[in-house]
């Protein structure tokens, strides 16, 4: 079916749109947990034939290990239904130097896609799909006072995907799946207020992807709570 296929291609593009509102710290251009160990965070993501939309709630300690959960919907070009998405995702900082203005972070996350269901003509198609990427991300604070900090960053995730399309009607009922490794480069930049808010552009390119295109997103994030493991 035409459909299905242009289907397949619109969620392979999905998956690299899901927004990763970034769990990180200074690694990947956000406020750091050093001050406040949890935020609520929102952003959005648009690529060629795709855009989707997504919230998370992070927490993590001063330095070290933090983790995130998020929850995605995401719209296609030229189809009707949607999908929804869930994700976790952690990692670890590392800050470089004594100023630790430079900061490094391993990455790990995994992701669901569920959707979208429709039907066509008779015949329904039953979408899902899954996520699975790890790799590392690089950021400096290039500007910093209390009430300001600009911190540009880089991050290389691999990321193992698959979609599976399930069949039926029509007298069809048949499973096909469709599988994709490639890396994503992203950069970009936070834009942190007080040290709690963090607005921040993003650039993402699927490299080893056919017809791969550029993906754009922004991210808003906002810290709380007390700081946890917080070393003077």
């Amino acid at each position: 079916m035409r459909f299905q296929s242009t289907l397949v291609g619109s969620l392979s593009i999905a998956m690299l749109a899901i927004p990763g509102v970034a769990a990180a710290q200074a690694c990947n251009g956000a406020a750091s947990f050093r001050h406040s160990s949890v935020r609520i965070g929102a952003g959005a993501q648009t690529t060629d034939g795709a855009k989707s939309y997504g919230a998370e709630l992070a927490a993590g300690a001063a330095e070290g290990p933090f983790a995130g959960v998020s929850l995605s919907a995401v719209d296609y070009d030229g189809v009707s239904e949607g999908s929804t998405a869930f994700g976790i995702n952690g990692g670890y900082s590392i800050a470089l130097g004594k100023a630790k203005k430079v900061e490094v972070c391993p990455l790990v996350g995994f992701s669901m896609l569920k959707g979208p269901d429709v039907t066509e003509a008779g015949i329904s198609l039953k979408t899902t799909g899954r996520d699975f990427g790890f790799g590392g991300s690089v950021g400096a604070i290039a500007t910093s006072t209390p009430a300001f900090e600009f911190i540009p960053f880089v991050s290389a995730l691999y990321s193992i995907e698959k979609l599976t399309i399930k069949t039926s009607g029509g007298g069809l009922s048949q499973s096909e799946s469709a599988s994709e490794n490639y890396v994503e480069l992203t950069t970009g930049a936070g834009f942190v207020v007080n040290r709690v808010l963090t607005i921040q552009p993003t650039i993402s390119y699927p490299l080893n992807v056919d017809n791969a295109k550029a993906s754009f997103g922004i991210a808003f994030g906002f810290n709380f709570g007390s700081s946890v493991g917080k070393k003077e």
